[in-house]
């Protein structure tokens, strides 16, 4: 499974990808993660891998408050770019739900996102839910590992 992140505050990239590791573990999941400070970035690396045809991710975890573009605003450019990425919406302020939704959003998670949040329903149950993957999906644990950019 193949992750981006959209989130400027260090220390809830930081607990985000201490849960997700906990999760992967724990589901024996194959994750690969990679983390942005800013929906620039993200566009523009979403941008560079549907140009070059590579493996795009199949979840986008995004704060809703972030410097530069806002990720209501960027989930709509996603799903221009790539309709079939799931966007899962992240934020403080659960007043921002029902603009999430303008997205496409497949879901919304009050911030920190939590162990909790994403298991046992989350991540694997989310993608399968959203992409009607096959129930008998076998994966392997391997690293969860982020990258800034």
């Amino acid at each position: 499974m193949y992750i981006f992140l959209c989130e400027d505050i260090e220390e809830h990239s930081k607990l985000f990808l201490e849960s997700m590791n906990e999760v992967s573990e724990e589901m024996h999941l194959d994750i690969k993660m990679e983390v942005f400070k800013t929906a620039e970035s993200l566009l523009g690396t979403l941008a560079d891998k549907i140009s070059a045809g590579v493996m795009l991710p199949d979840i986008i975890f995004a704060d809703i408050e972030l410097p530069g573009m806002n990720g209501i605003d960027m989930g709509k450019k996603v799903h221009q770019m790539a309709p079939d990425i799931c966007l899962i919406l992240l934020t403080a302020f659960a007043e921002y739900a029902i603009l999430g939704y303008e997205t496409r959003a497949y879901r919304y998670l009050l911030k920190p996102a939590n162990k909790e949040d994403l298991y046992p329903a989350g991540v694997l149950g989310m993608l399968k839910a959203y992409r009607n993957f096959d129930s008998s999906l076998d994966v392997i644990y391997d690293n969860c590992v982020g990258s800034e950019r």
